[in-house]
């Protein structure tokens, strides 16, 4: 667990509220983890094909099953 509050520590270190910790996490994340990428998402294979910040507060995965976004 201490890798991970250091990394968290790291990601917010210059933010001064929650939306810009949450802007922080999306950009690491937006940055970090090379799309596309496969999964299965409630027992249905998807291809996440874009991680970023949603209308609301929270990480959002674009995914797309077959040809359907």
């Amino acid at each position: 667990m201490r890798e991970l509050d250091e990394l968290i520590a790291e990601i917010v270190v210059d933010c001064y509220d929650e939306e810009e910790c949450m802007t922080a996490f999306c950009t690491v994340l937006g940055d970090e983890i090379p799309v596309p990428f496969d999964v299965v998402f409630l027992g249905v294979p998807v291809e996440v094909i874009a991680i970023g910040a949603g209308r609301t507060p929270g990480v959002v995965a674009t995914c797309r099953c077959g040809g359907d976004r």
